[in-house]
């Protein structure tokens, strides 16, 4: 991509070409835009105008950013975390802070981000001209970050990289700034990487609202490179979809609850329908189901890095995917058919509460009963066999056992007999000796 400077998204210009109602309805705020800070402190951000309050302060950054991005994280601990909003807010303050210097254009080539605020007006009562031109870091309700480039895959495009705020009247007003600035400068597109993907729920229901629909094609090495592993989850908006053109100031106006798309074949986030059980926000039943959803998009993602193609063609048959979606655009390696599947699951998930990849696990479980109970079957007759021969082996023991039982009791009869001839025989012998000895000893004395 050529490196050359990109202008700035957020205008007064901009601001101008929103309808009257919508003024009016936000004529409590005020928008910031990048490129009219002049200066900031720990207590305020000064505009381009000589009448700023002089306080005689060093500049404290990171008072500053610790006070504007404590909304970035939202109350269960998904959205931003702090430090990637510190790391493009420092980028997107460089190159505004770098107006009417030799460096801002050379700045603005390698910071292609542009950021707005929105802060409460002052009390009217209490306005001065020096107050309108200091925006004091505690009136500041939120704000909107932009990359142009941040997906290789459309440089050109103004890629919305944060919205945080914690009044979702003001969040409702920043998605409402970022597509109409697009449509401004004519894109046809609009692009994000949501943070924490399914388990962020408020962001995630909050781009529904507004027309974005999750696109897997962009989570790609070439885009939002996080999405890969599945960190993050990308969504896109079609720009010149006549839905989105005609509900977008009845959506921020609150006339209707969400931009109703004509062109797209994707249906509408079912868990952001607060008509459902899973629109419940923190229920049980939404909790299941984004965890369905979870499951189900890292089996397809652990499937096709695998590419197991028979178990691929067979799931795509099952959910009525034609099999040559697999042969992409021909030139890309963009996967429509993850694409594809992952909106089946959608579906499938809120139909029959039950994951993408269910019969295949049922499948698996059959499988296994199947193999344990012919293991089982196999093992006791080999059981009973080993029990058999034992016992035949015992049985012979016990036969020859008995045979030397009774050959010993035979014996044990006839041993008194034997034994009683034996000692009478012994006995006379001895009595013969003690007469001999008897003689011998009377000669001697």
């Amino acid at each position: 991509m050529a490196n050359i400077y990109m202008p700035y998204l957020f205008t007064n210009e901009l601001f101008e070409s929103f309808t009257q109602e919508v003024k009016d309805t936000f004529k409590e705020f005020n928008i910031v835009y990048g490129q009219n800070i002049k200066s900031f402190d720990e207590k305020q951000l000064v505009l381009r105008n000589n009448k700023s309050i002089s306080r005689g302060n060093s500049s404290n950054f990171n008072k500053f950013l610790d006070v504007i991005t404590k909304t970035c994280i939202g109350k269960d601990g998904s959205g931003v975390s702090k430090s990637y909003a510190v790391s493009a807010i420092k980028k997107a303050t460089k190159k505004a802070l770098a107006q009417n210097s030799d460096m801002h254009d050379a700045v603005g080539v390698m910071n292609k981000h542009d950021i707005a605020f929105i802060a409460r007006k002052k009390d009217v009562n209490l306005r001065s001209e020096i107050d309108n031109d200091n925006i004091f870091i505690d009136d500041i309700q939120g704000f909107i970050l932009t990359q142009i480039g941040e997906c290789s895959l459309h440089p050109e495009i103004p890629a919305l990289k944060i919205i945080c705020s914690g009044n979702s009247k003001v969040s409702k007003y920043l998605m409402y700034i970022y597509i109409k600035s697009l449509q401004h400068l004519n894109h046809d597109i609009g692009l994000l990487e949501l943070a924490g993907s399914y388990k962020n729920a408020a962001g995630f229901c909050l781009y529904n609202k507004f027309g974005f629909r999750e696109d897997s094609t962009l989570d790609h090495n070439d885009c939002f490179h996080e999405g890969v592993t599945g960190g993050t989850l990308a969504m896109r908006v079609d720009l010149t979809d006549a839905g989105l053109i005609n509900d977008l100031d009845d959506v921020l106006l609150g006339n209707k609850n969400m931009v109703e798309l004509k062109t797209t074949t994707q249906t509408s986030e079912p868990m952001c329908d607060k008509d459902r059980d899973i629109g419940n926000a923190g229920s049980h039943e939404q909790n299941e189901y984004i965890n369905i959803r979870t499951k189900n998009r890292k089996y397809l993602k652990d499937l096709f890095d695998r590419y197991d193609e028979d178990e691929i063609n067979e799931l795509l048959t099952e959910n009525d995917i034609d099999l040559d979606i697999l042969q992409g655009d021909g030139v890309s390696d963009i996967n429509y058919a993850l694409k594809e599947l992952i909106e089946k699951g959608k579906i499938k998930a809120v139909d029959y509460n039950e994951e993408l990849n269910e019969k295949k696990k049922k499948r698996k479980r059959s499988f296994s009963s199947s193999t344990s109970n012919s293991s089982s079957s196999e093992n006791k007759h080999i059981f009973n066999k080993k029990y058999k021969a034992k016992t035949m082996k015992y049985k012979a023991k016990k036969k020859k056992y008995k045979a030397k039982t009774l050959k010993y009791k035979a014996k044990t009869k006839t041993k008194p007999m034997k034994y009683k001839a034996t000692l009478k025989k012994k006995k006379g012998l001895s009595l013969s000796s003690s007469s001999s000895s008897s003689s011998s000893s009377s000669s001697s004395i």
